[in-house]
């Protein structure tokens, strides 16, 4: 069998070019977004759709964002030989205020088409996104994800109810992360960056991520 890959999951509207500045020793294969919009599937429930992608035992795990919570549910469900999560919650971390809020107030429904794609440039430097370039590899990737799998999506993260992490795990997450602000999460490592830390710290993230990947 090949050398088993990183398998990594992104966040909500994005895909596998947000990893793509990463500089890794073993090569990452992204495992694709299902589409889904029936609001009676779980994020627990929906992991399967990413267990049937995965051909190696014991794979290492990595997640940014949702697809932090989404590897967390896959190791509830795979014997995963070790967990990456990146700008996420975990158990034990606080769900940020705006979040609780929307469990009650779903304003997060009105952000759908062309509308949320047209205020890109407005609300991407609350995220740390200001380059051009960055702003314009967001739309695409935006672009790509239609209004049923975010609404779906949106609303059970909110619902979401962390499971347990067992073995080992690596949390990197950013100093400046408006999404999910630091102090609201524990046993992490902090660094220098943002929500989108993973594209614009590739080397620092790259070389943690490494030295995790060399111990024992």
């Amino acid at each position: 069998m090949s050398v088993s890959p990183i398998y990594a999951i992104p966040g909500l509207s994005v895909d596998g070019r947000i990893f793509q500045k990463l500089s890794l020793p073993l090569p990452i294969k992204v495992l694709e977004h299902k589409k889904q919009g029936d609001p009676r599937v779980s994020l627990r429930e929906y992991a399967h759709a990413y267990a049937d992608q995965i051909a190696h035992p014991s794979p290492i795990l990595l997640g940014l964002s949702m697809g932090g919570m989404m590897v967390q549910e896959l190791a509830q469900i795979l014997p995963v030989k070790k967990l990456i999560l990146l700008s996420t919650l975990k158990q034990g971390d606080r769900i940020p205020f705006m979040l609780q809020i929307a469990r009650y107030i779903p304003l997060y429904q009105m952000a759908r088409g062309e509308w949320r794609l047209k205020m890109l440039p407005y609300w991407a430097p609350r995220f740390g996104i200001t380059d051009p370039d960055e702003q314009q590899l967001l739309h695409a990737m935006f672009a790509s994800f239609d209004d049923a799998f975010r609404m779906w999506a949106v609303a059970s993260i909110i619902q979401w109810k962390p499971p347990t992490i067992s073995g080992r795990f690596l949390h990197l997450h950013g100093s400046e992360d408006h999404l999910f602000p630091a102090s609201h999460i524990q046993k992490a490592e902090i660094m220098k960056g943002n929500h989108f830390m993973v594209y614009q710290e590739a080397d620092e993230v790259s070389r943690r991520i490494t030295q995790f990947l060399a111990e024992a």
